[in-house]
C-alpha cells in the first residue's frame, strides 16, 4: 500500500492522501464481517476450533500490542530518538480515541453478548452458572442464559429500553472488538513513518485480532468491524490538514515548554 514517507527530516509527515485502495479493503472487510454475523455458530467453531491449543504464547503476546502502555512507550520512543516525528503524535492519539469512542458508541447501542455468555455458553459451564444466579437475583431483567448469537439490540422494544436494559456491562459488549479498532488505527500511524516495516505492523494487528477470538473475546465478525473503524478513521485523521496543523503546533509547544527549542 502506497504511502507518505517523509525524505528528510524537515518534510511535513502529515496531511497524506489517502490510497483508493484504503477504501476497496474498508469495504470487502465490512462486508465479510456481516456475512460472518449470519454463520456466527459456524464460524466460531471454525476459528476458535483450529486455535485451540495453537500459538497460545505468540497470540497472548499480540493481545497486549494495542494496550495504552505500548502506545504511550512506543510514542516516547519516537518523540526521544526521531523529533521529525513529533508533530504526528497528537494525531495517532486523536486517531485512536476518535476510532475507540466510536467503537464503544457501537457497543452499547448493539449490545452482542461476548462468546463466554452467548453462542457458546453450553461449552462455558463457569458463565452459565453465574448467569443463572443473576437471572434468579434480577427476575425482571432482560439478560438470560441463551444458547445463540444473543444481541440487545435485538430484544423487543420495550425489553431494550426499559430501565432493565444494561448499559456498559462488559459481557455484552462484543462488537465490534474496542482491540482490533485500537490496533488498526496505531499501525496505520506506524506504517506512515515506517513503511518499510509495515508488513510487520499489520501483521501485528492482524495477530491481536485472532488473539481476541482465541481468547474468547470476540467473534470473528467482532474483530473485522473494529479493524475497519479502526483503519478507515486514522487515515481520516492524517489526512486532515486541520488536525495535521493542531499536531505540529501542539508539538512545538511542548518543544519550547521542555526547552528544546
Amino acid at each position: 500500500m502506497a504511502t507518505k514517507a517523509p525524505l528528510d527530516d524537515q518534510e511535513p509527515i502529515f496531511p497524506v492522501r489517502i490510497p483508493p485502495s484504503v477504501w476497496y479493503f474498508a469495504g470487502a472487510a465490512l462486508v465479510v464481517a456481516l456475512i460472518e454475523i449470519q454463520f456466527a455458530e459456524a464460524s466460531w467453531h471454525l476459528f476458535y476450533g483450529f486455535l485451540t491449543g495453537r500459538f497460545t504464547s505468540i497470540l497472548d503476546t499480540a493481545n497486549q500490542f494495542p494496550e495504552f502502555l505500548t502506545i504511550a512507550a512506543v510514542g516516547i520512543a519516537v518523540w526521544i530518538h526521531r523529533p521529525a516525528y513529533r508533530s504526528t503524535l497528537l494525531s495517532m492519539a486523536l486517531a485512536i480515541g476518535v476510532a475507540s469512542l466510536a467503537t464503544g458508541i457501537v457497543k452499547e447501542i448493539t449490545g452482542r453478548a461476548r462468546p463466554t455468555s452467548g453462542v457458546r455458553i453450553e461449552e462455558h459451564r463457569d458463565r452459565l452458572e453465574e448467569r443463572i444466579e443473576f437471572s434468579a437475583e434480577h427476575p425482571n431483567s432482560i439478560l438470560k442464559p441463551k444458547n445463540g448469537d444473543y444481541w440487545l439490540l435485538r430484544t423487543p422494544a420495550a425489553e431494550y429500553f426499559s430501565k432493565n436494559r444494561p448499559w456498559f456491562e462488559g459481557e455484552y459488549a462484543s462488537f465490534p472488538s474496542g482491540h482490533a479498532t485500537s490496533a488498526f488505527a496505531f499501525v496505520v500511524w506506524l506504517a506512515i513513518l515506517y513503511p518499510r516495516g509495515r508488513w510487520l505492523w499489520y501483521t501485528l494487528a492482524i495477530l491481536t485480532c485472532v488473539a481476541r477470538v482465541r481468547f474468547r473475546r470476540h467473534h470473528p465478525g467482532d474483530v473485522i468491524a473494529g479493524a475497519v473503524v479502526g483503519y478507515v478513521t486514522a487515515w481520516l485523521i492524517f489526512a486532515s490538514p486541520w488536525i495535521s496543523r493542531q499536531s505540529a503546533a501542539l508539538a512545538r509547544g511542548v518543544e519550547k515548554l521542555l526547552g528544546e527549542k
